[in-house]
């Protein structure tokens, strides 16, 4: 009979708690789509009598006692221009935008559905390691270990270095433990590797902009406020060097959201 994971729960936690960020996300992300979709429709139908005005007097009226599509149909904007007060009827308006908003959610939600069992296994994957190791170390507490052994074991574990992260002890009935315990050095070294290069890329191109900017900070210092043609100059470059950070910085949280999962990608035929 095969054993269940040790740490069902413990994943099955984990992704409750992310999954329910995300549809909470959603729902957020929906409400504040609404809303701008009524203020923009709002906003055009004031365009059509002059310009905007944020203290004009503003009201919406709906039939309360309806129910809720025909209560949506009921709804009249009102505002007062000037000396008239203009009422138009917005019930179309909110109707299409409670639908589209309907059909986008329902969307969303099979997405998050769907998404709930691929996150499970994925989060599965990477708790493997830690699976062979509870399951070998339970089997080995039911069939009994002696002592030097685990003391071979420990010495092992406190000989790990930075240029040598594999343990042996040459016995074989330590080889499970042996062998969970190095896939996940393994995996922990290689994450940790992916990270520093990372940074190190990063740092590296942020830092000319960076560098470029002070030049020209010191320069406008100096002679900025005397020279017109080195104020534009440094203006310039100053600029333009932003300009490549900022796109710098958006290359870089796209890379940390598709790392994280987040950042949807849609292939299209060329």
């Amino acid at each position: 009979m095969e054993q269940k994971p040790k740490t069902s729960s413990v994943i099955w936690k984990i992704n409750r708690s992310i999954q329910w960020k995300r549809l909470k996300t959603y729902l957020m992300w929906d409400f504040l789509l609404g809303i701008a979709g009524v203020l923009g429709a709002c906003a055009a139908i004031e365009s059509r009598y002059g310009a905007l005005d944020l203290a004009r007097e503003r009201s919406a009226t709906w039939k309360g006692y309806l129910p809720f599509w025909q209560r949506l149909e009921s709804w009249q904007y009102v505002c007062k221009i000037g000396t008239e007060r203009v009422t138009v009827e917005i019930g179309q308006i909110a109707v299409i935008a409670c639908v589209i908003l309907s059909i986008v959610f329902c969307i969303q939600f099979l997405s998050w559905l769907l998404d709930w069992s691929s996150q499970n296994r994925r989060l599965r994957e990477y708790m493997r390691p830690i699976d062979e190791l509870a399951m070998t170390a339970e089997k080995l507490s039911v069939q009994g270990i002696d002592e030097e052994r685990i003391q071979n074991l420990e010495e092992a574990i406190d000989q790990i270095t930075a240029s040598e992260n594999n343990i042996s002890t040459g016995d074989s009935d330590l080889q499970g433990i042996e062998n969970a315990i190095n896939n996940l050095l393994k995996r922990l070294q290689a994450s940790y590797r992916e990270q520093t290069r990372f940074v190190d890329d990063a740092s590296h191109e942020l830092r000319t902009p960076i560098a470029v900017i002070q030049g020209y900070a010191s320069m406008l210092e100096r002679w900025g406020m005397d020279d017109r043609a080195t104020l534009e100059e440094a203006v310039h470059a100053i600029s333009e060097e932003s300009e490549h950070m900022k796109e710098l910085v958006e290359q870089l949280l796209f890379l940390a959201r598709g790392d994280g999962g987040r950042q949807q990608f849609h292939p299209e035929p060329i």
